[in-house]
């Protein structure tokens, strides 16, 4: 419903001017729209990490499984080739195998701690961004408040108007 030109603005009226209320409606928009998408990427980028922490943690295990494999291969081979006298493990073979498991060890520990740090870091960014969305949530409906109560003054007026219109006229 659009007010005849003709109307003034009402000197002692406090809430701001429809167009401002429209480009406050717009930043706040704007602001929600730039939070979603922020939250989209930081998602993604959480989803990432842990898909990255899974792949991690699996190649670990096959490493871990491999080594044990070949540890147990190298004794069964050894034993059927080897006179009991020879049976005896070489002691730096055992220490090469097992600091190079150790190594590898340690390696994925520290990968493991990074991504749990930066999987800490997401969640308390993707919590940020969702009291900054509830906040702007909060806005538009005080926006939407301010322009119902704008609106409903204005009809108010206009209803003075056309009483006091149709009271003037001759009858």
């Amino acid at each position: 419903m659009r007010l005849p030109d003709f109307l003034p603005v009402h000197p002692g009226r406090t809430s701001p001017e429809p167009e401002h209320q429209d480009e406050q409606l717009q930043q706040i928009i704007s602001e929600l729209e730039r939070t979603r998408s922020e939250l989209f990427v930081e998602r993604s980028r959480r989803c990432r990490a842990e898909d990255e922490l899974a792949a991690a943690r699996a190649q670990a295990h096959a490493h871990a499984h491999a080594l044990h494999g070949a540890a147990h291969a190298a004794h069964s081979s050894h034993s059927s080739h080897t006179s009991p006298s020879e049976h005896l493990h070489s002691p730096s073979d055992d220490a090469g195998r097992s600091t190079e498991a150790e190594a590898t060890i340690a390696k994925l520990r520290n990968q493991i701690k990074k991504l749990k740090e930066e999987l800490s870091w997401s969640r308390a960014e993707c919590a940020r961004l969702r009291a900054g969305q509830a906040s702007a949530a909060a806005d538009l409906r005080r926006a939407a408040s301010v322009a119902d109560t704008s609106l409903r003054e204005l009809l108010a007026g206009l209803e003075q108007l056309k009483t006091l219109s149709n009271t003037l006229e001759p009858t």
